[in-house]
């Protein structure tokens, strides 16, 4: 018995059916978890402006890293989590074997900003471990 390879091609059964009414639906949630990724780099580089302008002393210490720092960074941070669930739950619904690696790349960086943190209120101050050292 002869094959041909278009007789094999026409036999093997597609992987996913296309539809293409769900293609408006796939650039939406694309542009949402792109949105999600650029807000999840977010905080970082709100914390690398602040120290630059502390560095270039365009800022001082009070307006530069106390308010980037410590007031707006982990809000902002906590939105961009928010953000990266919803991205989640978009890309599950509308195409995740296209959109996982978007999902979970907004989502990671949102969770390893909150860790560091978290990290770094749990961690002692070092001017603290340094007098703790000398007594």
């Amino acid at each position: 018995m002869a094959f041909d390879a278009q007789t094999v091609l026409r036999n093997v059964p597609e992987s996913r059916p296309r539809n293409r009414s769900r293609r408006p639906t796939l650039k939406f949630v694309r542009r949402g978890l792109n949105l999600a990724i650029v807000l999840a780099l977010g905080p970082s580089i709100l914390m690398a402006v602040a120290g630059v302008g502390v560095w270039a002393g365009l800022m001082d210490w009070a307006e530069g890293f106390a308010a980037f720092a410590a007031w707006a960074s982990p809000r902002l941070a906590l939105v961009t989590v928010i953000t990266g669930v919803l991205a989640l739950m978009g890309a599950i619904f509308a195409d995740f074997d296209r959109m996982w690696l978007r999902a979970l790349l907004a989502l990671t960086i949102s969770a390893a900003t909150i860790a560091g943190y978290v990290w770094s209120r749990a961690a002692p101050p070092a001017a603290a471990a340094a007098a703790d050292a000398v007594k």
